[in-house]
């Protein structure tokens, strides 16, 4: 077993249900039969794990989008989790820097599954909100079958909470032009659940017309995906994006088929022929398609840190099939052609700090001298500009003097160079979805998560931190083992976390009276409408004061005042998030930006 095997194993153990009751439910495919649990958290809920969305993706359904689920005769045991899709493990050192993990693939092809977890007493006669969580991993890997993320908090909240899998690498994001793969296939897993939810929750209590989707990473611009597509359209009523956009550069690729060609190739099929090259694939073995992904994607674009292979991409429509993304993501933002629902979306304030290297290696000049001999690696990518072109030496001499003035690079530079990788990967998407989105309605909701964790993600040996990286939100939504102390700070970062989520998904902090939020330290917050407190809000700057008692007023940001709320050891509403980075990018942008 590896290292992160191990870990998990060991969480397992930790929130492991100390009492079970079986369950049944019916569903459009049959009788299923669930658990009703324990769990050493104290806390007695019920859930219904591996049950599939969709027929197997195997055969000639490799590459093809999900298909209907076929029904079942008798009662389906669903007390085990179905499997993670295909996947390299090493693909968590890939995403959070860690050298502790071996290269091993994980995962099996048959994986189209989701578990439902419901508060204990709830039923068909029930109409409770639900919150569909949505995974990361680079769109290369993750899982929504991981038990170290317990839907403990939000059960307590009255919620019923599901998590789900969708396929990931070249099996759910290859794309090849005048053939029977038009790509997207993951994103399409996503819709296929989504429908299977909207279709079925009433049976486990929950409310098809109050279904609210969140996801961190890769899993926070998949949500953003659905929200801009029309295959999505009615299937869900609140969004929440964690850590993601659909236009930060590691979330879209114009054109992946020339890699599909490389590793056909690499696997001995030389041709230029689309069709030739996916019946090849198909014949592959998952061990073969997934040890020859690497060297598929030219140096020149592989040295940047968003790059990966297959990734969401353009779409190829084929007979037969939905297209998820009829343009780019970012045509379908500006154009305001989307499912207008109330949205939030934000990022932690040092993302990057999680993955650009340990501080041990960030201390030799060995890791500074290829960023230096090599400034346009930093250029990104979704620029379109030539590598070696007058217009990417100056973006790059650009970003050079905006972040680290005159200084050479070496280890007193980490700080300004987690704050570039920071801005690029994540902040600056987030920042353009906010300010469009917000000039096109009005009920976006923005965050800056800035506390610095008691329990970060590192606490699994994957990150180094302490600091608000990536993921350390991660930990104050779902239950994995971690206790909190009344009258600490994490203890009220926690409550506040949960109670924001949980409201979000109950009511969409939609315009209407004041409302308060009670969290269990007595402490409040409100979400008042935005009508009734615009012209107050305009007069008090940068920062709006709390009360006086313990609350704080989250308005949704608007064309002319770009709000967020600053989740720390207190809550504030301040404006302009990082306000001269993203000054500097959008320049960057309006006057480089090719296409």
């Amino acid at each position: 077993m590896n290292v992160h095997g191990a870990i998990l194993l060991i969480l397992a153990s930790i929130v492991l249900s100390v009492l079970c009751q079986d369950i049944t439910v019916t569903v459009a495919q049959g009788v299923l039969r669930g658990q009703s649990v324990t769990s050493s958290y104290g806390l007695t809920y019920n859930r219904f794990l591996g049950i599939p969305y969709a027929q197997p993706p195997v055969g000639d359904l490799r590459f093809k989008a999900p298909q209907e689920p076929v029904a079942w005769q008798g009662t389906r045991d669903a007390v085990t989790y179905g499997s993670s899709c295909a996947q390299e493990n090493s693909q968590e050192q890939a995403t959070f820097g860690s050298s502790i993990f071996q290269a091993s693939i994980t995962g099996s092809e048959d994986c189209l599954y989701l578990n439902v977890f419901t508060p204990q007493n709830s039923s068909s006669n029930d109409s409770l909100p639900v919150m569909v969580f949505i995974h990361g991993g680079a769109f290369e890997g993750g899982s929504g079958s991981n038990p170290s993320w317990g839907p403990e908090y939000f059960l307590e909240q009255g919620i019923v909470t599901v998590f789900i899998n969708y396929r990931v690498n070249i099996f759910g994001f290859l794309s090849l032009e005048g053939t029977d793969v038009s790509g997207n296939a993951g994103l399409k897993d996503q819709v296929a659940a989504l429908r299977w939810i909207k279709n079925n929750i009433a049976g486990f209590g929950g409310d098809p017309n109050g279904i609210t989707i969140f996801g961190q990473s890769a899993g926070g611009s998949s949500i953003h995906y659905l929200v801009l597509s029309p295959m999505a359209k009615g299937l869900f009523h609140r969004a929440i994006s964690q850590s993601g956009s659909a236009i930060n550069p590691g979330a879209f690729h114009l054109n992946t088929q020339p890699y599909a060609f490389n590793l056909g190739a690499k696997l001995g099929l030389n041709t230029t022929d689309g069709q030739e090259l996916a019946t090849f694939l198909r014949a592959q073995t998952v061990e073969d398609l997934i040890n020859n992904l690497d060297g598929i994607v030219p140096e020149a674009e592989a040295v940047h840190l968003t790059y990966k292979a297959f990734v969401p991409t353009t779409e190829y429509p084929t007979s037969g099939e939905e297209t998820f993304l009829p343009f780019n993501p970012y045509t379908m933002l500006t154009t305001g052609n989307f499912n207008k629902i109330p949205y939030i979306t934000g990022a932690n304030l040092l993302e990057a700090d999680g993955f650009v290297g340990t501080d041990q290696s960030m201390n030799l000049s060995s890791y500074w001298e290829p960023i230096s001999n090599d400034f346009e690696r930093l250029v990104p990518l979704d620029l379109g500009l030539t590598k070696g072109s007058q217009q990417s030496q100056e973006v790059a001499e650009k970003i050079r003097k905006f972040y680290f003035g005159d200084a050479t690079l070496s280890f007193s530079s980490k700080d300004q160079y987690v704050n570039l990788i920071t801005d690029e990967m994540f902040v600056c998407g987030i920042h353009e979805t906010v300010k469009v989105q917000s000039a096109l309605y009005d009920n976006i909701y923005n965050y800056q998560f800035s506390f610095n964790s008691k329990f970060p993600f590192s606490r699994l040996g994957v990150l180094k931190g302490g600091e608000p990286s990536h993921g350390d939100e991660m930990n104050y939504l779902f239950y994995s083992g971690e206790t909190y102390t009344p009258g600490e700070a994490s203890y009220d970062v926690h409550n506040w976390l949960v109670n924001l989520w949980s409201s979000f998904a109950k009511t969409g902090l939609e315009r209407a009276s004041e409302r308060r939020l009670k969290d269990r330290t007595g402490l409040s917050f409100q979400a008042r409408a935005l009508e009734t407190e615009q012209s107050s809000l305009q007069a008090l700057g940068n920062i709006v004061p709390s009360p006086g008692d313990g609350s704080v007023v989250w308005a949704p940001a608007s064309s002319s005042n770009l709000y967020y709320l600053q989740i720390n050891d207190t809550l504030s509403l301040e404006k302009n998030l990082e306000e001269e980075r993203m000054a500097f990018w959008d320049d960057i942008y309006t006057t480089y930006l090719e296409g």
